[in-house]
């Protein structure tokens, strides 16, 4: 079967590397079966070596989104083997690579995988508040298998890091959390090789002292057909069962589970793996009271265990490292942005003053311009007052005079009345038009009589050929 899968997984690789014609949606379907199947391979060598292959084939047919899941693919390899700061470089990259490509998806992913990254380094508040940002934005995958298999390790990683904050009393809050993950992990419909889930859940019924529960959950991991060569998984199994039947005293059986676990851990098993195997082999020996395969067993523990808190405290610092340069820059950038804000709001203010200086001193001269032409208007309405004043009283005494000149300085004086006259009746006589100046004036019958040398009777003739030649009624006073 694997040998079967092996070939297969070459077919696609060199069909993807061949110059035939392919269109961008069939390489991005074959990239995402193949990287939906890498999550299932077992060995970490092998793991890699696929990731690295995948990526070369992205970037060779510039597939984006691929580019950014084959390197998360190898993060969770490089975390695995404690290679905590290259796998967070890796992360990093993955989520510029979503940022710049708008995918909601690959972004949630990336931070999953910095999610776990940080759990891994005690950073469990920062882990923790990862995992729930993404629990709500897990919607945005399509797949409803990789949703409900992204979602299965959201509840075993939270589990996994509040295990380190909690206390015992703790254990059905955290068994709840890895029940939901098996859960979402028997929702999915695509055949996998392996189900983690049991383990876990498996684990911490055995810590509740509900030993059968426990038998139950890593049987089924151990009798399951997809879980044969997943040799990590069943390892673990085997170990937590050899622990359950420790507890039992059943010390045959759990030596029996060791010794199936010891076959299984192959060149990729992790020194953590190693000195918990050995530390249960030394335990069963205790119990045997085989003191000489003990003792063995207590120093290879102690050798591993050393081995792995040198390992993990070398890449536990490098990653530290890495963060804290990480945050130096986020900081650096977010101090650039302050100030180029600070900058900006400088200049607007500046312009806005400007501006504000600007329509302040125009609104002040169109003020000081409004004044000075009110106050010369003002002048010439008086002056002209004035000048109104003086004609209208020289016309008077023009027309008191009987001067010659009166009606040619009246129809300059008053030129809009003389017209409106004419418009009524053109054929006007000049002692007829002098009559009319003089009635305007406000002058009486016998004021106009005196001031023309005529009798009275004759001004009152006048006016009533006047009545009839403007229509006016012969009762009416003029």
């Amino acid at each position: 079967m694997i040998m079967i899968h092996k070939l297969f997984f070459l077919i696609i690789i060199l069909f993807l590397f061949s110059d035939a014609p392919k269109t961008r949606q069939t390489i991005s379907m074959t990239v995402d079966k193949e990287l939906w199947k890498l999550r299932f391979v077992t060995p970490l060598h092998k793991k890699i070596d696929c990731s690295k292959k995948l990526y070369a084939v992205c970037v060779q047919h510039n597939y984006q989104i691929g580019k950014g899941m084959c390197l998360i693919r190898l993060s969770e390899c490089l975390s695995r083997m404690n290679q905590y700061d290259e796998a967070l470089k890796l992360l990093y990259k993955s989520e510029d690579i979503a940022i710049r490509m708008d995918n909601d998806s690959l972004l949630l992913y990336s931070e999953f995988g910095k999610a776990v990254q940080y759990g891994r380094l005690r950073q469990t508040g920062s882990a923790v508040a990862l995992i729930e940002k993404c629990f709500s934005r897990a919607n945005c995958i399509r797949s409803a298998d990789a949703r409900h298999l992204f979602r299965s390790q959201l509840y075993a990683y939270k589990a996994f890091f509040l295990a380190g904050v909690y206390s015992s009393s703790r254990y059905r809050t955290l068994l709840r959390l890895h029940l939901n993950s098996m859960k979402e992990y028997e929702k999915i419909r695509y055949e996998t090789e392996s189900n983690y889930t049991y383990n876990n859940v498996g684990y911490y019924y055995s810590l509740m002292k509900k030993n059968d529960s426990a038998e139950y959950f890593l049987n089924k991991i151990l009798k399951n057909k997809h879980c044969r060569n997943n040799h990590d998984i069943i390892s673990t199994a085997q170990l937590n069962m050899a622990e359950l039947y420790m507890a039992d005293n059943r010390i045959d059986q759990a030596k029996k589970y060791l010794d199936s676990a010891r076959i299984m851990s192959g060149p990729d098993k992790d020194y953590f793996h190693l000195f918990v195997l050995y530390g249960l082999y030394g335990k069963v020996y205790g119990k045997l009271r085989d003191e000489p395969n003990r003792l063995k067993y207590a120093e290879l523990e102690t050798e591993y265990e050393n081995k792995y808190r040198d390992d993990e405290r070398k890449e536990y610092s490098k990653a530290i490292t890495f963060l804290m340069m990480k945050e130096l820059e986020i900081q650096q950038i977010a101090k650039s942005r302050l100030h180029g804000m600070i900058i900006i709001a400088v200049l607007v203010t500046a312009a806005l003053s400007l501006l504000v200086c600007y329509f302040f001193c125009r609104k002040r001269k169109a003020g000081e311009e409004l004044k000075i032409t009110e106050l010369l208007n003002q002048s010439q309405i008086n002056t002209l007052k004035k000048k109104v004043a003086y004609s209208y009283l020289e016309v008077i005494e023009m027309a008191k005079r009987n001067d010659a000149l009166f009606v040619t300085v009246y129809k300059e004086l008053y030129p809009d009345f003389y017209k409106k006259l004419l418009a009524v009746q053109p054929s006007l006589t000049l002692v007829e038009l002098k009559v009319c100046f003089c009635i305007f004036l406000k002058f009486s019958t016998k004021e106009i009589a005196d001031y023309t040398y005529v009798s009275i009777k004759t001004i009152q003739n006048r006016k009533n050929k006047l009545r009839k030649r403007f229509f006016i009624d012969e009762k009416a006073n003029i």
